[in-house]
């Protein structure tokens, strides 16, 4: 079974978004208008951090992470494991267990891959709508039409003052939430292919995928 940690920030990836607006703009709307901004981009980096709090509010997990984007191309970085695509395979490797295992991306579900948050709002899939604006800040829920969607909602948050996104949470049916906080973007960095192609350790367990 996929990791809550690996499967929800993947999913997530799938519904995020970067900048805000008043409370007057249609959330449908600010939703469409991301998509179109990161599909115009050539790559990005991000740095963030993840937070898992049951419904106790104990602190069950908390890791720092990185990615990169360039496309369909991604390198997805937390301190155990570490997932790599160059536009057709995609290598995930864990560090714990030494172990890589290889699929062909197009076998992949789009839930699971890290370049899909810019297609994010898609009216048939999913509603939003505003839930509180303050003087600092904006919160947008997303929510699935699909009942066995894998959570229930997505709160994002967005600094008004200079319409960065602050943070973004998930709700699973378990009743956990899952916190992602941005600590860093960078649209401008450049990449080179071979960026993208990961390199098998030596000695570790090697699963193979692609049929």
């Amino acid at each position: 079974m996929m990791k809550p940690l690996t499967s929800f920030f993947l999913f997530l990836f799938c519904c995020f978004a970067t900048f805000a607006k008043k409370k007057t703009v249609n959330a449908d709307r600010l939703l469409s208008n991301m998509s179109k901004f990161y599909q115009n981009l050539s790559g990005f980096y991000m740095r963030f951090s993840y937070q898992m709090i049951d419904q106790k509010k104990n602190i069950i997990d908390h890791q720092e992470g990185q990615l990169w984007i360039q496309k369909k191309k991604y390198h997805l970085k937390f301190p155990t494991k570490v997932m790599m695509c160059d536009g057709k395979t995609q290598w995930v490797y864990d560090t714990i267990i030494q172990e890589v295992t290889i699929h062909h991306l197009a076998d992949i579900l789009d839930d699971f891959i890290p370049t899909q948050f810019y297609q994010l709002y898609q009216p048939q899939k999913y509603t939003c709508q505003f839930v509180k604006t303050t003087k600092d800040i904006v919160e947008i829920q997303v929510t699935p039409k699909k009942k066995h969607a894998m959570m229930t909602h997505i709160i994002f948050i967005f600094k008004i003052q200079n319409n960065d996104l602050q943070s973004w949470t998930l709700y699973d049916h378990q009743k956990n939430s899952h916190t992602f906080t941005l600590q860093h973007l960078d649209t401008k960095i450049k990449y080179k292919s071979s960026d993208f192609h990961f390199k098998v350790p030596k000695d570790v367990a090697l699963i193979d995928l692609r049929y």
